[in-house]
């Protein structure tokens, strides 16, 4: 079974509190200025989507991961310059079929129903792009925000303030809806404050 919170927060946790720190600033700006900047954050969420394919993939064609990496990662980021419509459609469904693996994973679901929703969110989410596209960025950029925060809070935490760090992690793996909820908290606020400020933003007349 996959854990992603086990593999994400172990992996923060051995890095130095500054990357932690760069994550955080980095879910912070996704969260609640994202469609402000959107052209530029969909490029880089692109590479780092494509980065992590072609590192899962590479092995399976005999590659090594850096070089499947490199090669996708560079395709996927010229997909999200060139063709933004495109890259929107891929993200969504890729950032809403991973959180609905993560969260089924979390309720127990076993691994065939797991997947299942995988893909069933996963194409949801390409629908909704399709069909609600103005919204559907802003929800974009605030999923990855709140997943980039708590990420950066617990290296952050682990690094500087072990104590802390230490139990924020513990009481993760012991309640297995924490971190779904903290992420669903977190996403509400950032959407919240980037729909109000997106709707600042319009003007008529």
């Amino acid at each position: 079974m996959l854990d992603y919170q086990n593999i994400v927060f172990n992996w923060v946790s051995a890095q130095h509190w500054s990357t932690a720190l760069v994550i955080f600033v980095c879910g912070l700006i996704y969260a609640f200025q994202g469609f402000r900047l959107f052209r530029l954050l969909l490029a880089v969420s692109s590479a780092v989507f494509g980065a992590l394919l072609g590192a899962i993939a590479a092995p399976h064609v005999d590659q090594p991961p850096e070089l499947g990496a490199v090669a996708v990662g560079l395709g996927f980021l010229a997909l999200g310059i060139c063709v933004e419509h495109a890259s929107v459609l891929l993200l969504c469904a890729g950032v809403w079929g991973i959180l609905g693996h993560y969260v089924a994973l979390q309720l127990g679901l076993a691994d065939v129903a797991a997947f299942a929703v995988l893909v069933l969110l996963g194409g949801l989410g390409a629908l909704f792009a399709r069909l609600c596209n103005r919204t559907m960025r802003v929800m974009l950029t605030v999923q990855q925000g709140t997943v980039l925060m708590v990420i950066g809070f617990a290296g952050m935490a682990v690094r500087l303030l072990p104590s802390v760090g230490d139990t924020f992690i513990a009481w993760s793996n012991r309640s297995s809806l924490l971190i779904p909820i903290l992420l669903g908290v977190l996403f509400v606020t950032g959407y919240s404050v980037q729909s109000s400020a997106q709707r600042g933003d319009i003007r008529t007349g």
